[in-house]
């Protein structure tokens, strides 16, 4: 599915779940509740494509850490090249 029909899905999805169901009062209210939204759609709402986990929790639980081995080594110290002319040539960061 290309990137922008997931958005138009998600746009369908929250007029069709939250803006046309509302009465809005005023502009405020109306940005306040689409602020609001993402919150209830990522945290709360179940989704069936997720075996109706909350699409925070199907993406939590896929998180696992990284083993020490495949993280990169850390150099020592590592210099600016002399071929840069200004002040920053003559700086060291020593980790």
């Amino acid at each position: 599915m290309p990137c922008g029909a997931v958005v138009e899905r998600l746009w369908r999805t929250e007029k069709s779940e939250e803006a046309y169901l509302r009465a809005y009062a005023s502009v405020s209210e109306t940005h306040a509740s689409v602020d609001r939204y993402p919150r209830f759609y990522n945290g709360t709402r179940p989704h069936s494509s997720h075996g109706g986990q909350t699409a925070d929790q199907a993406y939590l639980k896929q998180l696992t850490p990284i083993p020490a081995a495949a993280q990169p080594k850390r150099r020592s110290s590592w210099r600016l090249p002399r071929s840069c002319s200004d002040e920053t040539s003559r700086l060291i960061w020593a980790r």
